[in-house]
């Protein structure tokens, strides 16, 4: 087989599997309200994200133990992600739960980032002010999820604090 049908080949099997995927949604298509309940249902994930944001932030604990912290928020939201993108939206609303969905990714991903950067000794605090480009960005992500789960309607998802 020639490179380039070898190539033709893989954007093929890339765009049937970026179809399948597109579909595969847990269930049938929800309603507006279908959906804003359903994915508010499962925003209850963020309650335990948020304790273990607030630990994370107890001057208390240093190094591993914001690390251990931080990876459970991490979690958390991975989880919801996961969740949600089960769900199967309204055609209308798909560009924004897709946008939140990759939004929650990046911000779960910031906060592994964090955690990676969290040294011995090191308390909440000092791994911020020692990363603040990667904690505006952070900011800037969390600042979209709030418009897009008011948007949504999806009172439940609010980021923890």
């Amino acid at each position: 087989m020639s490179f380039r049908r070898t190539r033709r080949a893989v954007a093929g099997a890339l765009v049937t599997m970026a179809l399948l995927g597109a579909c595969s949604g847990a269930g049938p298509r929800l309603s507006r309200a279908g959906f804003a309940a359903k994915a508010n249902q499962e925003c209850t994930t963020l309650e335990k994200a948020s304790d273990s944001f607030r630990l994370a932030q107890d001057p208390a604990f240093e190094g591993a133990e914001v690390r251990g912290f931080l990876h459970q928020v991490s979690d958390r939201f991975r989880e919801l992600v996961r969740n949600i993108d089960e769900l199967v939206p309204p055609e209308e609303l798909e560009a924004t739960v897709d946008r939140l969905v990759e939004d929650l990714t990046a911000y779960a991903d910031g906060l592994d980032t964090l955690a990676a950067r969290t040294k011995a000794g090191q308390g909440f605090a000092a791994v911020i002010q020692s990363n603040s480009p990667l904690v505006r960005r952070m900011n800037t992500i969390a600042s979209r999820v709030t418009t897009a789960v008011g948007d949504l309607g999806l009172v439940d998802c609010i980021l923890p604090a």
